[in-house]
């Protein structure tokens, strides 16, 4: 606290007023410090004690007095202080040369003193004003020392020479001094308007560079919010990318729809996905995929709304037409589930099937208001037409499956019909060789794993067994289009086997046979076929050849008769009383 008192003043708002106010301090301060030493000084003079305490106890006043001046400038006041300065300056200056005997005494040269104080303190003019007021004075102390009010000391010079020389010096001094002020004015003047000048170029380049920060800054949170922007944008075509690879690796409805749900969920980061499918009698719309927990307890006890009277699904599934609630809250035919009590935006979308039928609804939930913006609905439209073409082809590949499974069934049991009755129009069971002999089967053998063979399609192997004196076996199947119709038996001797190459070599063999007897068997079936088209033809050209009753009856007889050689051939027209009769 006392060490900020001895601290000159500054103003932040006016920096002339601090410099001038620094000056004043400094000086005020050298006076008071000096006041007391000054008075000390009077005991090397011859003195008398009451007189030294008269001294003593008036430069303690006088120290008071310039502490008292320190704390008016602190406050703003030191132009005031300046004119006491110099005012009591000059009064304590010439007073002390009039009561020690005027112009003759050395403390008259002091006022130059007073003259380099006002050209520190003082404004513009001030020095001359100071040089006329000490001029004047001097006249003043010159009539005084030849009126004899005081006596000039004897000295050399006449009092009128020291009064010329005094006034002159005294003049001289103030032009020296007045126009170093005035230079010195100048300077500063110059000083600061260049200071003005750079603080003003300094703030204009602080302006510009706040502009410019300002203007990067902008730039940088716009290309921020595009970079954003178009980050966002990649994540969407790359979700929408994601669902087209998922149409195209997967085919299962039941595998597909959780894959697109789960794909849109780590694109997007929605609260909710789900995909209704709607039932076959267009009554209710059923959850069928989703990826939230609340979601997956509504699949468990398999949830559903009636279309067109339950929530934004149920609306959607009657008009066909998107709907999208920005606010739950204020949305009248949004449904309150107590499993997703974090929603507050919905959409749902339409999922048609040739374009017309409604075959679904996708829809996304969200925990924000209004999280859902136009190019959310964009994203989330094009998305819901890939769903949509992703379930219609997942169907049409499960209805081609199905319709290619029953005709693979209606194939396979022509197959083995047609080859029944080959084998049985042929009466052969097969052909045997041991050795090199050959012998056609009129009978089926026992051959071991036959009904395993026949029924699992594959092969049946016994490995060799001494004991019973039997070698390897191989029961082996005879394969058309995946169809069981005949079996091969090799039993080898000793303990040999055959190795890869040779079984390759047999499978050839056998499904090159099956081909052959395939063929074989649509030849004689075809020629069958054939033949018996050309007797009906002939029977018929016969037959239609009479216009008689008798003649046509006894045609046809004839007819019947030789193509079932040795029957008893009977045709009865049925009469009309008998009919009604019977």
């Amino acid at each position: 606290m006392l060490s900020n008192f001895f601290k000159p003043p500054t103003f932040q708002d006016d920096p002339e007023k601090s410099r001038e106010a620094g000056t004043t301090f400094n000086i005020t301060l050298f006076l008071a410090i000096i006041s007391i030493p000054s008075a000390l000084l009077t005991y090397l003079f011859p003195l008398s004690d009451l007189f030294r305490i008269a001294i003593v106890a008036n430069s303690f006043v006088v120290t008071i007095f310039w502490l008292g001046c320190l704390a008016a400038i602190k406050r703003g006041h030191h132009r005031i202080i300046n004119v006491l300065i110099i005012t009591l300056s000059m009064l304590l200056i010439n007073g002390v040369t009039l009561m020690t005997g005027g112009l003759g005494r050395a403390t008259i040269l002091i006022n130059f003193v007073v003259l380099a104080l006002a050209f520190l303190l003082l404004p513009r003019r001030g020095i001359v004003f100071i040089a006329i007021t000490a001029s004047l004075i001097s006249i003043g102390i010159y009539l005084a020392n030849i009126t004899g009010i005081f006596p000039p000391p004897a000295t050399p010079a006449e009092p009128i020479e020291l009064l010329i020389i005094f006034i002159f010096t005294i003049v001289v001094s103030a032009i020296v001094l007045e126009s170093a002020a005035s230079l010195l004015r100048s300077t500063n003047t110059r000083a600061k308007l260049s200071e003005a000048g750079l603080f003003s170029k300094i703030n204009e380049l602080e302006m510009l560079s706040q502009q410019l920060e300002s203007q990067v800054a902008s730039r940088t949170r716009d290309l921020e919010l595009a970079y954003t922007a178009v980050d966002r944008r990649a994540k969407q075509f790359e979700a929408i990318s994601l669902v087209s690879r998922s149409i195209n690796e997967t085919q299962n409805l039941q595998e597909l729809l959780p894959r697109i749900a789960q794909v849109i969920n780590e694109q997007f980061g929605f609260y909710h996905i789900g995909i209704f499918l709607l039932d076959g009698k267009k009554e209710y719309a059923v959850l069928a995929a989703t990826n939230s927990e609340g979601g997956k307890r509504m699949l468990a006890r398999n949830h559903k709304l009636r279309i067109g009277q339950e929530g934004i699904v149920g609306n959607v599934s009657m008009s066909g037409t998107p709907r999208i609630a920005l606010d739950t809250g204020a949305d009248a035919v949004y449904f309150n589930n107590p499993d997703l009590p974090e929603t507050r935006s919905e959409i749902a979308l339409p999922l048609f099937r040739g374009g017309s039928e409604i075959m679904g609804i996708l829809d996304v939930q969200s925990d924000k208001v209004n999280a859902f913006g136009q190019e959310d609905i964009q994203i989330l439209t094009t998305l819901a037409d890939q769903v949509s073409i992703a379930m219609a082809n997942a169907r049409l590949y499960e209805e081609t499956q199905k319709a290619l499974l029953e005709s693979e069934t209606l194939y396979r049991r022509d197959i083995r019909a047609g080859w029944t009755r080959f084998s049985k129009s042929q009466k052969i069971a097969g052909i045997q060789r041991q050795n090199t002999q050959a012998s056609l089967l009129q009978e089926p053998l026992q051959i071991t794993g036959a009904e395993e063979v026949s029924l699992s399609g594959n092969i049946y192997q016994i490995e060799n067994a001494p004991e019973v004196g039997e070698g390897p076996q191989l029961t082996i199947p005879m394969k058309l289009r995946g169809e069981v119709v005949g079996l091969l038996n090799i039993k080898s001797r000793g303990d040999r086997v055959a190795d890869q190459d040779e079984m390759d070599i047999i499978n050839a063999i056998l499904e090159r046979a099956a081909l052959s007897m395939d063929n074989a068997r649509l030849l004689a079936e075809s020629r069958k076929a054939a033949e018996k088209e050309r007797v009906i033809g002939e029977i018929a050209s016969k037959v239609s050849s009479y216009s008689n009753r008798d003649n046509i009856l006894q045609a046809a007889v004839s007819e019947i008769g030789r193509v079932l050689p040795g029957a008893e051939v009977v045709i009865q027209i049925q009469k009309k009383d008998e009919k009604q009769g019977s």
